[in-house]
C-alpha cells in the first residue's frame, strides 16, 4: 500500500508540472528554458558521478538501521566533494571550449543538493518509509512552483536562469525537509569509517557495473541537450526541453507503474510458468498500444493543443515532438523493461548495451550538427534510440522467456 502511495504523489508531482507549463510559457521566454534544460541535464550527470549511484545501496531492506543511517551521512559528505570537483572541471572544459558555462556556485549548491536529495529518498524507501520519500516529490514541485510565481509577481522572470534559481532553491527546500525527519545523531559519527568500508566492500559490483551503467544512461538521456546547447540556439533547446516534458512526463509515470507491476507478475513464485509469458507477451503489447496512441494523438491534436495551452510563440513545442515520435513510440515499453537486466544479473552486457547505445546515439547528434541542423539531429537521435529500443526489448524477452522455461527443468 505505501509504495502506491509513493507512486500515486509522484503522480500529483509530475501532474503539477505539467500544469505549471501554462504559467511558464506565458511569462519566461523560449531561451529562459533552454538555459535550464542545459543546467539540469548537467546536474543530472554531476550528481549521478557525485555519489556513484551507492545510494541505491539504501533502497534494499537494511539489515541494520544505524549502518544506513552511517552510509547516508558518508555518501553525503561524498558528494559534496565530487559535486565540488566536477562543478570545477566542468567550469574548467567550458572556458576552454568557450561554451557560455554556468555560474559556479548554482552548479556546485544544484548538484549536491539534488545527489544528497537523492540520498534521503533511497533511504526512506529503504526503510518503507514512502509518504516521507512522496512528499518530497510534491513538497519540490510545489516550492518550484512557488519560486516562480515569486519572480513573476516581482517582475524577475526576464532574467535568463530565474527559472534556475527556482530549480536550486526547491531542492534546498526539500533537503530541509528530509533533515527534518533524518536528524544528525553525532554518537553515531564514530562508526562512519568502519561502516562506509564495509558497505563499499560488499557492493563493490555496484560501482564497477552499475555506476558505469547508470552514468552511460544519464549521460545518453542528458547529453543531447548539454551539445545541441553549445552548437545551436537556447531558444531551439528551449522548444526541445519543453517537448520532452510534455511527451515523456506522462509516459515516465505510466513506465515506472507498469515496470513495479510486470517485474512483480514476472519473478513471482506464485503464478505458473506459461502464464508468465502470457503477461509478458501481453503487458508488451499494450505498453507498445499506448506509445501508439500518445503518437496519433499528439499529431492530430497536437498543434492546437500546444497553441491553445502554451501560446503560438511556442509552436515550435509540436515540431520538436514530432521529430521526437521514433523515440516515443517505444519509450513506455522500453523504460518498463529496464529494471529486468538487473534482476536478470545481466549488468555486464547491460553496461556494454549502454555504451553502444550511447556511442550510436552521439554519433547520429554529430550528423546533425555536421549539416548544422537541429531538427535533423533529433529526428536521427530519436531514430538512433528506435534501434536501441528495438534491440533491448527482444534481448530482454529473450532473457525472461529463457528464464522462465529454465525454470522448467
Amino acid at each position: 500500500m505505501n509504495f502506491f502511495l509513493l507512486l500515486s504523489k509522484n503522480f500529483i508531482a509530475q501532474f503539477l508540472l505539467l500544469l505549471s507549463l501554462p504559467l511558464i510559457s506565458r511569462y519566461f521566454i523560449p531561451e529562459s528554458v533552454g538555459a535550464l534544460g542545459v543546467f539540469t541535464a548537467t546536474v543530472s550527470i554531476i550528481s549521478t558521478i557525485s555519489t556513484l549511484r551507492l545510494e541505491l545501496v539504501l533502497a534494499r531492506k537494511p539489515e541494520n538501521i544505524k549502518s544506513n543511517y552511517v552510509f547516508s551521512l558518508f555518501l553525503i559528505f561524498i558528494s559534496l566533494l565530487l559535486s565540488l570537483v566536477m562543478s570545477i572541471l566542468y567550469q574548467m572544459i567550458s572556458k576552454y571550449i568557450g561554451f557560455n558555462s554556468i555560474e559556479f556556485k548554482w552548479l556546485f549548491l544544484s548538484s549536491w543538493l539534488f545527489s544528497v536529495s537523492n540520498v534521503f529518498l533511497y533511504y526512506y524507501n529503504g526503510k518503507g518509509q514512502f509518504d516521507i520519500s512522496g512528499n518530497s516529490k510534491v513538497i519540490r514541485v510545489l516550492a518550484y512552483l512557488l519560486f516562480i510565481c515569486f519572480f513573476i509577481f516581482f517582475d524577475l522572470y526576464k532574467y535568463e536562469y530565474s527559472l534556475i534559481y527556482a530549480f536550486s532553491f526547491s531542492y534546498l527546500i526539500v533537503v530541509f525537509y528530509y533533515i527534518n525527519f533524518f536528524g544528525l545523531s553525532l554518537f553515531l559519527l564514530s562508526g562512519l569509517r568502519r561502516v562506509s568500508f564495509l558497505y563499499i566492500k560488499k557492493y563493490k559490483n555496484y560501482i564497477k557495473f552499475t555506476f558505469p551503467h547508470h552514468l552511460i544512461n544519464v549521460t545518453t538521456s542528458n547529453f543531447p541537450i548539454i551539445l545541441l546547447g553549445y552548437y545551436f540556439s537556447l531558444e531551439e533547446v528551449g522548444y526541445y526541453t519543453l517537448a520532452q516534458k510534455l511527451m515523456l512526463t506522462p509516459l515516465g509515470v505510466i513506465s515506472a507503474t507498469c515496470s513495479s507491476y510486470l517485474a512483480n507478475k514476472v519473478f513471482s513464485k506464485k503464478i505458473k510458468r506459461e502464464k508468465k509469458i502470457i503477461i509478458f507477451n501481453n503487458f508488451s503489447t499494450l505498453l507498445f498500444l499506448v506509445g501508439a496512441i500518445v503518437v496519433v494523438f499528439w499529431v492530430i491534436f497536437g498543434r492546437p493543443l500546444v497553441i491553445i495551452i502554451l501560446g503560438e510563440s511556442w509552436e515550435g513545442v509540436y515540431h520538436m515532438a514530432i521529430y521526437m515520435i521514433p523515440w516515443i513510440i517505444l519509450l513506455p515499453l522500453a523504460s518498463s523493461m529496464s529494471v529486468f537486466p538487473t534482476l536478470l544479473n545481466q549488468n555486464k552486457k547491460a553496461l556494454i548495451v549502454e555504451i553502444v547505445s550511447f556511442l550510436l546515439r552521439v554519433s547520429s547528434l554529430a550528423i546533425g550538427v555536421y549539416n548544422d541542423s537541429f531538427n535533423l539531429s533529433i529526428m536521427l537521435f530519436s531514430i538512433a534510440s528506435l534501434v536501441v529500443m528495438l534491440y533491448q526489448y527482444f534481448w530482454v524477452r529473450g532473457m525472461v522467456i529463457k528464464g522462465i522455461e529454465h525454470d522448467r527443468v
